[in-house]
């Protein structure tokens, strides 16, 4: 349960995310430009140059089980497992004056563990902070 980790009812926001490896795939003669859109999206320009339009990029939340589909099981829907790999991350935005959001590291799970990690430094920790810029957000 998310109020577990504290969601403070003076806070102006509280925002838990989990967040995914990046995964790139080449996928030769396929046009994925829709996805990429053209070079002036990027400011360095493309990311993989003349393959960008054939490089599918996505972040990998299938489940642990993935490669296990079989008749009549999709894991893809059906899986009850997590992803091997992820990080969980509470933000809060104490106030809404402030000009900043601080971050802290809850969780993860790596390809290696067989159980996800609670940071152990939780709540013993000052987090991190992420500086913003207000643009008359409605909160």
């Amino acid at each position: 349960d998310t109020f577990d980790y504290g969601c403070g009812t003076n806070d102006a926001i509280t925002a838990f995310v989990i967040m995914y490896p990046w995964v790139c795939n080449d996928s030769p003669g396929t046009d994925l430009s829709p996805l990429w859109g053209d070079n002036a999206n990027f400011y360095n320009g493309l990311p993989y140059s003349k393959k960008t339009y054939q490089t599918n990029c996505y972040y990998d939340n299938e489940p642990w089980d993935i490669l296990n589909k079989q008749p009549g099981y999709d894991p893809h829907t059906e899986s009850s497992l997590i992803p091997p790999v992820w990080t969980a991350y509470k933000f809060v935005k104490a106030s809404e004056e402030d000009q900043f959001i601080r971050g802290y590291k809850l969780a993860w799970k790596k390809s290696d563990e067989s159980t996800p990690v609670t940071n152990p430094n939780l709540g013993k920790d000052e987090g991190f902070v992420l500086k913003w810029k207000n643009q008359n957000v409605p909160y």
